[in-house]
């Protein structure tokens, strides 16, 4: 829950923003990212590693296996970064954080039936049942869940329950063993 500005970013502080978001979102089983200097260091390889994290890099010039990110990223350079002059980081660090806050908590996403991402979350967390709900458990997006935590529908049978139209989720397939080269390994820099 976090977006790390700055003029760049290192291996060293990608593991700081993911133990900070680990903290408070539990420990996922798999991180997918691009091919950046950042990601594909030898500090962060070592680090997944040791919290049995897997690391997944999609291919080079195949943006399109990690969609989700993508998109958001578009959707914060159109509403966010096009649309500021930064004087300097830290002025770039309050707007961008105030873009952030606005984003979560206050303009309702379509794609969420008109709530915010954060109402969205307390709504599913209010309808989960206790005997069901499992600590630090993270969904795995490499298999397709019967329904969704919490429900007992699955997601495209949710009609007339709050929802105009069927709501599915798209989850990446997991590449078959050695079919993705992880990139070359580099040195972070500290």
């Amino acid at each position: 829950p976090a977006i790390e500005v700055d003029t760049s970013i290192s291996g060293q502080r990608v593991i700081r923003v993911l133990e900070r978001a680990i903290e408070l979102r539990g420990k996922p089983e798999v991180i997918v990212t691009d091919n950046g200097p950042e990601f594909t260091c030898i500090a962060l390889d070592a680090w997944a590693r040791s919290r049995g994290i897997h690391l997944h890099w999609i291919e080079p010039g195949k943006p399109v296996q990690n969609a989700y990110v993508e998109s958001f990223k578009g959707r914060f350079r159109d509403a966010c970064l096009n649309q500021h002059h930064f004087l300097g980081l830290d002025d770039a660090r309050a707007l961008i954080e105030d873009w952030r806050q606005d984003y979560n908590r206050i303009r309702p996403h379509t794609s969420l039936d008109g709530q915010t991402p954060e109402d969205f979350l307390l709504a599913l967390a209010g309808r989960m049942r206790p005997a069901r709900a499992k600590p630090h458990r993270q969904l795995n997006l490499f298999e397709e869940p019967q329904t969704s935590p919490g429900l007992s529908l699955p997601l495209d049978r949710q009609r007339g329950q709050g929802h105009e139209k069927p709501v599915t989720l798209a989850w990446p397939r997991r590449p078959p063993e050695g079919s993705v080269r992880s990139p070359a390994m580099t040195e972070c820099r500290s």
